[in-house]
């Protein structure tokens, strides 16, 4: 996979968080203050996947390179895991299992940000590093309000309480 390829691949999966961050906001299971978080962290992977398409074409893919990296080794969490808010009646099961769902493709970007850290490192591009710097810090960030959420919907969700 070329530099171009992987930060396609990392620009979709922002993109798939960004837009399962949205329906998250919007489910009305979500309380206001969720609600707001997840459209602010949505908004902010929108820039990250952003600012990645303008890198792509800075490093454009080889002419021979098969077709999108959709039809590449890796598939997409979005794509494995289905959402599951609308598919149980207990609500707050449901409401765990989409942020179980949302910090598995949280992960997902943060490892296309190590990858293309190191990747970065190697084609010593300086101004690629400190995009991906920042990436990773605000994935990290994610993850963590993330995990918060989840230690906090689980005791209620698994146990019935």
């Amino acid at each position: 996979m070329s530099l171009a390829r992987a930060i396609e691949h990392l620009s979709a999966v922002e993109t798939d968080l960004s837009e399962e961050l949205r329906l998250l906001a919007d489910d009305s299971a979500a309380d206001p203050e969720i609600g707001q978080e997840c459209l602010s962290l949505s908004l902010l992977a929108d820039g990250r996947a952003s600012a990645l398409r303008s890198w792509a074409e800075r490093y454009p893919p080889e002419p021979d390179e098969p077709g999108p990296v959709t039809r590449s080794l890796w598939k997409s969490v979005r794509v494995e895991l289905p959402r599951r808010g609308s598919g149980t009646r207990d609500r707050s099961l449901a409401f765990l299992g989409d942020l179980r769902r949302l910090f598995l493709m949280a992960q997902e970007c943060a490892l296309g940000w190590l990858m293309l850290d190191r990747a970065a490192r190697a084609a010593r591009d300086r101004q690629l590093l400190d995009l991906v710097t920042a990436g990773r810090a605000a994935v990290a960030r994610t993850i963590g309000w993330l995990e918060t959420r989840i230690e906090e919907a689980s005791p209620r969700a698994v146990l019935g309480a």
